[in-house]
């Protein structure tokens, strides 16, 4: 949800890290766990995947947040 919201709103990868990278110094609980996940979201909306598969498992979620 929030990295929709903030490529919705013209957001870059660079500043999502930047505000990851601040929740990290302040010690903002489990920030690296949820931070890779919404890198990897980022990067996902950013490069689609060219064929979906429907009838197996997806091994992870589309969107983490």
């Amino acid at each position: 949800m929030h990295v929709k919201k903030c490529k919705a709103l013209g957001g870059t990868q660079e500043e999502m890290l930047e505000a990851i990278m601040i929740a990290a110094s302040t010690r903002a609980g489990a920030i690296l766990s949820h931070a890779t996940h919404a890198l990897i979201s980022f990067e996902e909306q950013s490069h689609p995947p060219t064929h979906k598969s429907t009838d197996s498992p997806s091994s992870a979620p589309d969107c983490f947040c």
